[in-house]
């Protein structure tokens, strides 16, 4: 379930797609211009030059911009009936991708490739891409008229095969025919991230097709989130009109409307379900012959065996899918499922309301109709925000409507805050900035009474990326509930593979049963955290730690002073610790402490150095921090200390000693 680096197998902490500076330099390949590297991306003018990608595997680690539409068509020049992805193919028959996934940047910037035909008697990994590995990015970027038909064969989209990656802004629109785990835009999300994308394509399998959806046939690990699929799907086992299995994967914020055909485990939004699907609905018809078995009208099937499966706030349309039953889910009529009333009495965050959020996720039609993502409206304007999105000029927060408004902007530039950030009376279902890869300067400031009620990866910040850097913040009085089944919580950030200086998180954490990785500051960390602290206490999870619940990471100069109450873990496993719940392998905690077990609030696991009350509240027992005022251990003044009254805290909280 865990890697080495402290954050779920599988589970892609994503970045995004930044290219600029274009230049008219030609190199080798004749592409269009630029030199392939970040600030200069190879232009795409041509069919050639976008076939030539995948001619080369010294080209799938390059960055690449379309500067027109491409036409793929077999009787145009360039195009041809393809008989195996485009590019990053599978070399082998087997069903291990055995190729060179592609693990470079390439941003559509809203162009469309048309056209594209393949097809084979057999074979895995087919799409315009044959896997995205897990550097990999695509992004802006529509697939328009594709026919794929592979028969027999398994991971088949219509943008990739098999995506470990990132893939944000993209659509198919269609026609695939496969047998096992295919899907409109990709065959698996192997632990990639999916997000505002969707897919018109009609996806078939023959009366084999197993693992079958209108998105992707099968979420394994993955995440897909603001995202919808029109189209009709007909398979045999694992059948759904947005994914066919959610294997240990999460769904959040996303809908499928097209009609669903099966035999066992058939679904209006999933045929099976063994992970985590929030805030979803469907409304497609679903049907079945005289033998099935396993059909719902949002899931066919929702956890069994050993497998979980949790359903939250969501919905299917229980006289336009002939369905009255589900495995998970509420069933709504027609009236009900266009009332914007019945969403958000649990907590959906639509435009125009802030007690469910201020990120505007979703918003009602004009026109009677179903709720629809506003990151998929031409309708939807944006909440303006000051800045350029420089490090120079920065996006400026200094709201709570600022600070929902990030999900509409590229989550990969530089956005500081300009004064302390109150969200009282607001509850929201899932993270406020979700998943983050650029720079954000707390600026001293603080986020306080954030008050989270979901499932998935929960805290301020869902995932931190690679690229991601977070300095100078602080969370006051944070209140976080995971539901069942829950997931990674911290008050700062549910997972951590960028880097935190400077941060504190104060508040509570609790659990209901079956959760999985809780830490005060970071659920999961597979970063660096230098310089900060948690205080207040964490209750529920199997991995529960006072600052980190997983570390695979680098924790240095830190403290936690938080009571650990370890109960409600999944499949009923503790691994408790005042400072990490369970240190992984790689990970490390220098000059880290504890408030310890002989005051009853912490566990040690030999991660970190218990101290007790007194000692937290004296210098001399955090050796090597650089404390105001002296300068063997730097000159930074990182840290300040109310000697024998108070633990430590950050300089930039200008604590008055005297009060």
């Amino acid at each position: 379930m865990f890697s080495s680096r402290g954050v779920r197998i599988g589970v892609l902490v994503p970045v995004f797609c930044v290219l600029s500076s274009l230049s008219s330099v030609s190199w080798g390949y004749a592409f269009a211009g630029g030199t392939g590297e970040p600030k200069d991306p190879y232009q795409i003018a041509t069919a050639a030059q976008l076939i030539s990608i995948g001619s080369d595997p010294n080209l799938l680690s390059k960055h690449f911009v379309l500067v027109a539409d491409i036409d793929l068509a077999p009787n145009l020049p360039g195009g041809k009936v393809f008989d195996r992805a485009v590019i990053a193919p599978d070399v082998s028959a087997e069903p291990a991708f055995q190729g060179q996934g592609f693990n470079g940047v390439l941003d559509g910037q809203g162009h469309n490739v048309r056209n594209m035909t393949i097809q084979k008697d057999g074979g895995f990994f087919y799409g315009l891409f044959g896997e995205i590995a897990v550097d990999g990015q695509v992004c802006n970027l529509g697939l328009d008229g594709v026919s794929i038909k592979v028969d027999p064969s398994g991971f088949v989209g219509g943008l990739v095969g098999s995506n470990r990656g990132f893939i944000s802004k993209c659509h198919s629109i269609g026609t695939i025919s496969s047998t096992r785990f295919s899907g409109g835009l990709a065959g698996r999300n192997l632990g990639g991230v999916i997000s505002h994308c969707y897919s018109g394509c009609d996806v078939s399998g023959a009366g084999q097709g197993t693992g079958l959806g209108g998105l992707v046939g099968d979420n394994f690990n993955g995440e897909i989130s603001t995202c919808y699929a029109g189209g009709v799907v007909a398979g045999f086992f694992m059948v759904g009109g947005l994914v066919g299995s959610n294997s240990q994967g999460r769904i959040d914020q996303s809908y499928a409307t097209g009609s669903v055909s099966g035999t066992i485990r058939v679904g209006g939004l999933a045929g099976g379900n063994f992970g985590t699907i929030n805030n979803c609905y469907a409304i497609g018809r679903v049907s079945g012959d005289k033998d099935a078995s396993g059909m719902g009208g949002l899931v066919g099937e929702n956890g069994g065996g050993n497998a979980y499966g949790s359903i939250a706030h969501c919905f299917w349309n229980t006289e336009t899918s002939g369905m009255a039953t589900s495995a998970g889910g509420t069933g709504l009529t027609t009236a009900q499922m266009i009332d914007i009333r019945t969403y958000l009495a649990v907590g959906w965050d639509f435009v125009g309301e802030r007690a469910n959020g201020t990120g505007d996720i979703w918003q009602m039609p004009k026109t009677k109709g179903y709720p629809i993502l506003t990151a998929l409206s031409d309708t939807y304007k944006r909440r303006h925000l000051a800045g350029a999105g420089t490090s120079r000029d920065p996006y400026q927060i200094a709201t709570a409507e600022d600070l929902g408004a990030i999900r509409h902007y590229d989550r990969s530039v530089f956005y500081r805050l300009t004064a302390d950030v109150d969200l009282s009376g607001i509850t929201w279902t899932s993270s406020p900035i979700g998943d983050f890869d650029g720079s954000f300067d707390g600026n001293g400031h603080i986020v306080s009474h954030l008050i989270l009620r979901g499932s998935g990866n929960l805290g301020l910040f869902g995932v931190l990326g690679k690229r991601a850097t977070v300095r100078s913040l602080g969370i006051a009085d944070a209140n976080i509930v995971g539901l069942e089944y829950a997931q990674h919580i911290g008050m700062l950030a549910a997972d951590n593979m960028g880097e935190m200086t400077g941060c504190y998180a104060v508040g509570t954490i609790r659990g209901q049963k079956h959760t999985s990785v809780f830490g005060g500051l970071v659920g999961g960390n597979g970063g660096k955290v230098r310089d900060c602290y948690a205080r207040g206490s964490v209750t529920g999870g199997m991995m529960i730690g006072g600052l980190v619940g997983a570390n695979g990471g680098e924790l240095s100069h830190c403290y936690a002073a938080v009571r650990i109450v370890a109960e409600g873990g999944m499949f009923g496993r503790k691994f408790p610790g005042g400072l990490v719940g369970f240190p992984q392998g790689g990970g490390t905690a220098t000059g880290c402490y504890f408030l310890g077990t002989g005051n009853g609030d912490g566990h040690d696991n030999g991660t970190g150095v218990a101290l007790t009350d007194e000692q937290m509240k004296q210098k001399a027992s955090f050796a090597g921090w650089d404390f105001l005022g002296e300068t063997a251990n730097g000159t930074e003044d990182i840290w300040t200390i109310c000697e024998g009254k108070d633990y430590p805290r950050l300089k930039w909280e200008k604590v008055d000693c005297g009060k």
